[in-house]
């Protein structure tokens, strides 16, 4: 039989329907997609839609906050952010790399938060950042940490 005959015959006979993964090649641009999605979501104030791009076992390391750990306390410690305002801001890349199923980036995050009153407030953090991919195929923020910047 022939390989190319083969793989169909094991996707009837394993019941498969799911479509065979994209090649890693493409997950560092799925992630930074993920990245670029959150930047928006962010700028919109939208938690909800934040949250959905927050893997449930998520850990993050962010300056003068105990380590937060889980979906549940992301949500809350982000929800605060978001009660005093808004965040528009853009990730420049200055690194990404495959591991495991995982793609790791770093580099810097530099915009403004806009308090609900008051004037914009200038940032720049250096981070590294972990998505994980899902089941599902989607890639998640799995792993966060960032703190201010020089640069």
């Amino acid at each position: 039989m022939s390989p190319r005959f083969l793989a169909p015959l094991w996707l009837v006979v394993c019941g498969c329907t799911s479509v065979a993964p994209l090649p890693q090649t493409s997950w560092v641009g799925q992630a930074k997609a993920v990245i670029e999605s959150h930047e928006k979501l962010a700028r919109a104030g939208d938690l909800q839609g934040i949250m959905t791009n927050i893997a449930e076992d998520v850990v993050a390391l962010a300056p003068d906050t105990p380590l937060i750990k889980g979906k549940a306390a992301f949500r809350e410690v982000y929800a605060g952010y978001l009660k005093g305002g808004t965040f528009d801001f853009r990730h420049d890349f200055e690194g990404a790399e495959i591991v495991g199923e995982t793609v790791v980036v770093h580099g810097v995050a530099r915009g403004n938060f806009i308090p609900v009153a008051g004037q914009p407030a200038p940032f720049a953090n250096n981070f590294v950042l972990v998505l994980k991919r899902q089941p599902t195929g989607k890639f998640q923020f799995w792993r966060i940490a960032f703190g201010p910047s020089s640069s």
